[in-house]
């Protein structure tokens, strides 16, 4: 069974890619929150995951609540991690574009 805070900081690694195509951008809790559905609780355990793992940038200041931190941002590392393990952080989108895919080309296997 995977470990739900590790399938949680992959969900949000991605997303944090996934939503600044320019690598320009930092992302507060309310941001996080809107991408992944996660809870509060899930995203404040997860970003901690991330910054101890040395994959992110964190600010921290007080009023941010729910959240236990201000903004994050993926570090060169972070952004390494997710074009090394490419298949590993395939967002949920892209999965279903994929399986889709491999559908139809089975098919077409079947049809000649």
């Amino acid at each position: 069974m995977a470990n739900p805070i590790e399938e949680n900081a992959k969900k949000i690694l991605i997303s944090l890619f996934e939503n600044n195509p320019d690598g320009n951008l930092q992302f507060d809790g309310k941001d996080i929150q809107e991408y992944t559905d996660l809870s509060p609780k899930e995203i404040n355990n997860a970003i901690e995951y991330l910054d101890e793992s040395g994959l992110i940038n964190r600010q921290n200041y007080l009023g941010t609540l729910p959240f236990d931190f201000s903004s994050v941002y993926l570090n060169t590392r972070g952004i390494a991690s997710y074009t090394k393990n490419g298949a590993g952080f395939v967002s949920p989108t892209h999965q279903k574009d994929l399986i889709a895919m491999i559908r139809r080309a089975i098919e077409n296997k079947r049809k000649n």
